[in-house]
């Protein structure tokens, strides 16, 4: 026999499964499982609210987009490393935007008029009016203990970059071997709490022993 209240955890546990997921299913499930369900639902709810429309119009008084772009492959996004405000088109749309829902440094475009393909969206954007899908990058700090070994990490910039994009991750690496959450397509945006150029980056990740990582997720 369970003591009084015994069963009531589980019961509890499945009222969130239901109400944070809707899901059909009636089985009693742990506190554990009950966790990870609602933290998924939050994962999904956050990436959608990352995402968001823009227009940008260009005029004969402004024709100047005002972004500052960067894109290697494997990943299919385009990197905004930054903004010209002033008078952009990008600066105007900042200006009347409501909050929170401005193009900032950082973001990334995943699609240009619906189109998602890298080489159209490039294209797309000499246009004069353009739909722009926006995604918020996801932050992370993560760090990686070296142990003598390299990081394992390819990554390619350009040399006016201000991120490292990842390529590849190599299985024996440190990266790899500690289990870090970095993955390809990834971007590195600060080494040790610092941003820089590409350069200075890739100096503080040889010469620190356990670096720690902004990583900038476009999901």
């Amino acid at each position: 026999l369970q003591p009084p209240g015994a069963g009531a955890p589980r019961v509890q546990a499945r009222l969130m499964f239901r109400q944070c997921c809707c899901h059909s299913r009636i089985d009693a499930i742990t506190p554990s499982e009950a966790a990870a369900a609602h933290a998924a639902c939050l994962d999904q709810l956050n990436a959608h609210a990352r995402t968001f429309d823009v227009q940008l119009r260009r005029s004969k008084s402004c024709k100047s987009v005002g972004l500052f772009l960067e894109s290697q492959e494997p990943s299919p996004y385009i990197h905004i490393q930054g903004i010209e405000e002033g008078q952009s088109v990008v600066g105007r749309y900042n200006r009347k935007a409501p909050p929170g829902a401005e193009v900032r440094a950082g973001d990334y475009i995943v699609a240009v008029d619906g189109r998602t393909d890298l080489d159209e969206m490039k294209q797309l954007l000499e246009k004069g009016v353009l739909d722009v899908t926006i995604n918020r990058p996801r932050l992370m700090d993560v760090a990686v203990p070296k142990n003598g070994r390299p990081l394992g990490l390819a990554m390619a910039f350009s040399p006016e970059a201000a991120s490292l994009a990842i390529k590849n991750i190599e299985t024996d690496g440190a990266v790899a071997i500690a289990g870090a959450d970095v993955l390809v397509g990834d971007r590195i945006v600060a080494v040790d709490g610092v941003a820089g150029t590409a350069q200075e980056m890739l100096a503080a990740l040889k010469s620190a022993t356990v670096p720690q990582l902004r990583i900038s997720r476009c999901d």
